[in-house]
């Protein structure tokens, strides 16, 4: 009699353990669904704060440069299962004031820039069109740690009040000449809209 309550009392025990096993199972399967679902639409975000210093190239005289203080704010997308192209977006502060601001003032509401990467590109290209824009045109890497623009180099910019504003590369991260020509290479070779864009400009010439 023992020996039959045992066995209905084990069998039971097992029956027991298997549903929660198909539970944990079936509840694992709608977390990964809903996984699926939601980065199938939606990147994956890493939000980015750098602070570092800058190297302002000047159109007029290229071998002349200028560090400046540079805090770059935004987020890398990334898309899981590939179905969109990966892109960034964030705001360069150049001595506290936005390239990409409107009245150049901090804002944290500030949209900045976005750009996505065609093709596996490491760097994308946007041109930022619009008078309240000391940004011309940027052109970054895939984590957002390096970053080539053309501003107009304001006061707000270059920190000499007297001066007329004046066409500069800001070249993030770089606090001398050889390291900031070297990134500006780079971000030629590996963005052809950059290229084409210093090229039209007259800016090309001397940084190849």
């Amino acid at each position: 009699m023992h020996r039959k309550n045992g066995s209905k009392e084990t069998s039971k025990l097992k029956k027991t353990i298997l549903i929660m096993i198909a539970l944990i199972a079936l509840v694992a399967i709608l977390s990964l669904l809903q996984y699926a679902v939601h980065y199938y639409s939606n990147p994956a975000e890493k939000d980015i704060d750098i602070t570092t210093t800058g190297c302002l190239l000047f159109k007029d005289d290229k071998r002349q440069q200028k560090n400046v203080l540079v805090e770059i704010k935004g987020k890398t997308l990334h898309y899981i299962f590939h179905n969109e192209e990966d892109a960034v977006q964030g705001d360069i502060y150049v001595n506290g004031f936005s390239i990409f601001g409107n009245g150049r003032s901090r804002d944290e509401n500030n949209f900045g820039f976005y750009t996505r990467f065609l093709e596996n590109s490491g760097y994308a290209a946007a041109e930022t069109p619009g008078d309240n824009n000391l940004c011309k045109i940027i052109t970054v890497s895939k984590n957002l740690n390096t970053a080539v623009c053309v501003v107009d180099g304001d006061a707000a910019i270059t920190g000499e009040i007297d001066s007329s504003p004046i066409e500069a590369l800001l070249v993030i991260p770089a606090d001398n000449l050889d390291n900031a020509e070297s990134l500006v290479k780079e971000a030629v070779s590996n963005s052809q809209q950059f290229k084409s864009w210093l090229m039209d400009n007259n800016w090309i010439t001397g940084l190849e």
